[in-house]
């Protein structure tokens, strides 16, 4: 939390100061390297890998009635 508290004072500084034009656009800004994921965690692991698992059997259908379209017309152009 205290990572993002940090962020956001970054951004109002920019912000401000740019507002005040003391910032040329080719000012630079640090970004930060890291990934940081948030400890409270928004949705717990059994809806992710439900919400995966939904995600993962509509591709699976998805591709198979495309192959079945595909062999279909390739059949159907092979005749005539």
């Amino acid at each position: 939390m205290q990572c993002h508290a940090i962020k956001i004072a970054q951004k109002l500084s920019f912000y401000n100061s740019f507002k005040n034009n003391s910032v040329s656009l080719e000012t630079t800004v640090a970004i930060p390297t890291t990934v940081s994921i948030p400890s409270s965690g928004l949705l717990s692991v059994a809806v992710l890998s439900t919400i995966a698992l939904i995600v993962a059997v509509f591709g699976i259908v998805t591709n198979a009635v495309v192959l079945v379209v595909l062999i279909l017309a390739r059949r159907r152009l092979m005749v005539t």
